[in-house]
């Protein structure tokens, strides 16, 4: 059944109807969405130099969520504290770092060309150079289409060459966070 159906005058409207139209659409209307949220202290952090997409820690930074409504919309975000090390005394330079999130080890955001990610360290070499920057980042993203399921995001990332280092601060006083809403 449709569940906002349009009624004329003398249609006959079932309990069945009037369940779904009067009871079950303000239920959900004001019921609220699913959050999942973690915020995960690593006991050291995590470094890589991969140039492909690598999730950064497959057991502790995913998150499930369970898409009851039929929405097919997710509304995640990512925080973190990262820095960004060149390995080559600045041969290479500019230096990347690339963040994206994986919803069901899919990437939606970006195209997997070195250039994109849906978050993105520099380190250029300039008069007041140094080989490490230290910046934090925060990033969202709408994802739209998805069936109601279980959906898996996972946080990944890549360096731009194999020049380059990039660390996640996990430790104990600065946590990575994720978090997924339904909407």
């Amino acid at each position: 059944m449709d569940p906002t159906p349009t009624w004329s005058p003398g249609d006959v409207v079932t309990a069945s109807q009037m369940n779904t139209c009067i009871r079950d659409n303000p239920a959900f209307l004001l019921g609220g969405q699913q959050i999942v949220q973690k915020r995960w202290r690593n006991s050291g952090n995590y470094t890589t130099s991969a140039t492909a997409w690598t999730k950064v820690d497959s057991v502790n930074l995913t998150l499930s969520v369970i898409s009851t409504f039929a929405s097919g919309r997710l509304f995640c975000t990512a925080q973190f504290w990262t820095s960004i090390i060149e390995l080559d005394g600045g041969v290479t330079a500019p230096y990347f770092v690339f963040y994206d999130l994986l919803i069901d080890n899919t990437t939606y955001l970006s195209t997997g060309t070195s250039s994109s990610g849906f978050g993105c360290a520099t380190l250029s070499r300039d008069a007041a150079y140094t080989p490490t920057a230290t910046t934090f980042m925060n990033f969202s993203g709408c994802f739209t289409g998805l069936s109601a399921d279980v959906h898996t995001v996972d946080l990944v990332w890549k360096c731009g060459n194999a020049n380059t280092r990039g660390t996640i601060f996990g430790n104990a006083s600065v946590p990575v966070s994720l978090m997924i809403a339904e909407f």
